[in-house]
């Protein structure tokens, strides 16, 4: 991880002493190779994309070498992905394999895999790589590899991904030739048939890339694009035209990677070659390189426009989209799910119940929870969940309702798993009725999980979010709106829920009242609250600064604009993007957004600076933070010139 030190990687050799090393290319800045022990160490400074590093030894005997794969990540980040480059192979009997090695997305420290392979391929528990040559007949068998990450690289840690492959072993095994037979001479020796001749090789099949569509930063290393086969050997990989400039296609493994150093402006497709001793197959990809600091739109949109809907990343890097509001349908109840590898969207069912602004997170088994919202008849105690790994419309399933509803509430994840909700509306008229009611959900218990109920908040309040600090010991609900005498109004306290979950703590926010704000967790022990809706019904500026370990709340530097309804997404451990919102005193939507730097060591220099503005205005839209550090933009409603519901979306490009 960038800024932590290494443990010292030592290397082995047998044979002669090697009396010098050299490595090609360059190590990441921070790493250094000692040129006369060979010993990799020091502190990464920046992240770095996987990448394979050639050290070389040498004597006066001659030289060896040895193949690493360095991967430099900005945190602990655990494997989702081991992406095999061949997740299905039919090999030859006999015949050396070319190696299949894995492209997790993640920290991966070690590999198991089972069953054991056929006899005569190998298995790297260090690397996760196949290789070597299948020396008996086998059939399709699938074979499960673990990758196991930080911080205790154990099974029991959690930190693991898994990928099943299929290998079957096939071709025939010529038997050795039978004695002659004995004879008296001079008898003529018998005649031996001809040997049969050796099958011919297979063309590769289902040559692909992970990502068929990408779009890039210019001067910016790229996440490595990792091309995939089915069958059949491939000996080179080639683009059939240039790629654009800085990005190249690895031959032996038809890898792309490298930094652009040229914008295409539109997206350019290019057509990959794989070529093997049985003939060559080829597949395109599409690729867009922009400046840095660039939005740019999604070659797909959504089937239904939508608003006020909820967004929530799934493990394996795509986007759920559930719910909301369109054209002639105040509730809706279908959802889709953006690929980041098309750039497109696609249908993901349909919900039980339709949901306007309903709540909705990551659950630890990989399913997603929705619960409350508004439906046809007003607010909603009912709950699902949606399974990405199930097929529709089994993905779908109810939950066990709420004890009450929850409209404009706000959720949170625990350490023990569960999940609170807490606020909102319940009123089924005009008027609005805010609880203080909490319930806990807990994944494990029934048939879809269970609910029961939590300790009151010390006061209702709605258009509020929960953040779950110190690792999920501490939900902190900042603001929001309360019931007053007069109707409602954004309030200045903040309630804190602390394990074992006994009762509500209220405490004062530093800037006054706000509501319908943003807010982002810096840190475990972090969090800053932007904007949001005054009590005079303005959107503020202010931003304030929540210390979970003091308890403390402070006021730092405000936004550029006051804005509120915004969308918000971290761009790295110190900046966050907030796009989009309501501005003035109409709350017209807007297309601008700026960049918040927060400074933990002083957070009295923490500053706003404007960004680049989108290709559309946005209200009520949803923004998500995707693997390759690109923001993914989704949905909203444009109010200002003629009002409508958005189906598009785009990428903020760092």
């Amino acid at each position: 991880m960038a800024g932590e030190a290494i443990p010292p990687n030592v290397p082995h050799n047998s044979g002669g002493a090697i009396e010098r090393y050299s490595v090609s290319p360059d190590l990441p800045l921070g790493l250094s190779l000692d040129v006369d022990t060979g010993i990799i160490s020091g502190t990464p400074h920046t992240i770095s994309a996987a990448t394979d590093y050639v050290v070389s030894g040498a004597s006066a005997q001659g030289t060896a070498q040895a193949q690493l794969r360095i991967t430099v990540a900005d945190k602990a980040t655990p494997p989702i992905a081991l992406n095999y480059t061949q997740a299905s192979s039919v090999y030859e009997v006999r015949q050396p394999i070319a190696v299949n090695r894995p492209h997790p997305t993640g920290v991966v420290v070690r590999y198991s895999i089972d069953p054991a392979l056929p006899a005569g391929l190998r298995f790297s528990a260090d690397q996760g790589t196949i290789s070597g040559t299948p020396l008996e007949l086998s059939d399709a068998q699938v074979y499960t590899v673990t990758g196991f990450g930080l911080p205790d690289a154990s099974q029991s840690g959690g930190q693991v991904a898994v990928e099943h492959l299929t290998i079957t072993v096939e071709g025939n095994i010529v038997p050795p030739l039978p004695e002659p037979p004995v004879v008296p001479e001079p008898a003529e020796p018998p005649i031996v048939p001809p040997l049969p001749a050796p099958p011919l090789p297979a063309a590769p099949t289902g040559f692909h890339y992970q990502r068929t569509w990408a779009v890039y930063a210019k001067g910016r290393p790229i996440f490595a694009n990792v091309a995939y086969h089915d069958g059949g050997a491939i000996e080179t990989y080639a683009p059939a035209q240039p790629l654009p400039a800085g990005l190249v296609v690895d031959p032996a493994t038809g890898d792309i990677s490298g930094t652009p150093l040229e914008r295409t402006g539109a997206d350019r497709t290019y057509t990959i070659e794989a070529i093997g001793p049985g003939g060559k197959a080829s597949t395109e990809v599409t690729l867009r390189v922009v400046d840095p600091g660039t939005w740019t739109p999604v070659p797909g949109t959504m089937s239904t426009p939508r608003y006020a809907f909820a967004q929530v990343a799934l493990p394996d890097g795509r986007v759920l989209a559930i719910g909301g509001r369109s054209t002639g349908q105040p509730s809706l109840d279908s959802a889709e799910i953006y690929d980041p590898n098309t750039g497109r969207f696609s249908p993901a069912g349909r919900m039980s119940t339709p949901r306007f602004i309903p709540l909705a997170t990551l659950l630890p088994n990989g399913k997603v929870l929705v619960a409350g919202g508004r439906g046809v008849d007003g607010p909603l105690a009912s709950a699902e969940t949606f399974d990405p790994n199930a097929a529709d419309p089994a993905a779908w399933q109810p939950a066990e309702s709420m004890s009450s509803a929850h409209l404009e509430g706000a959720m949170a994840l625990t350490s023990d798993g569960n999940v609170v909700v807490t606020g909102g509306d319940v009123s089924t008229t005009n008027s609005i009725v805010i609880t203080n009611a909490t319930d806990v959900y807990t994944p494990g218990s029934g048939a879809n999980g269970s609910w029961s109920p939590g300790p009151a908040l010390g006061q209702g309040t709605m258009f509020a979010t929960a953040l779950p600090m110190l690792d999920g010991d501490l939900i902190v609900v900042p603001a929001g709106s309360v019931k007053t005498e007069r109707g409602t109004s954004a309030a200045s306290i903040a309630q804190t829920l602390a394990k074992p979950w006994a009762s509500w703590r209220i405490g004062n926010m530093s800037n006054g009242a706000r509501s319908q704000y943003a807010a982002w967790m810096a840190s475990q022990t972090t969090a800053l609250v932007f904007g949001g809706m005054g009590p005079s019904f303005r959107p503020v500026g202010t931003v304030d600064l929540y210390d979970a370990t003091a308890q403390t709340w402070a006021s730092v530097p405000g936004l550029v604009a006051p804005r509120t309804n915004m969308m918000l997404a971290p761009l790295d451990g110190n900046r966050v993007l907030i796009a989009g919102g309501g501005v003035g005193s109409g709350i017209y939507g807007t297309d601008t957004a700026e960049i918040y730097t927060f400074d933990p060591d002083n957070p009295g220099n923490s500053h706003a600076a404007t960004a680049a503005s989108m290709t559309s205005i946005r209200i009520g839209g949803a923004a998500t933070t995707l693997a390759d550090g690109t923001v993914l933009v989704v949905g909203g409603l444009d109010n200002v010139s003629t009002p409508r519901y958005l189906d598009t979306a785009e990428l903020y490009v760092p």
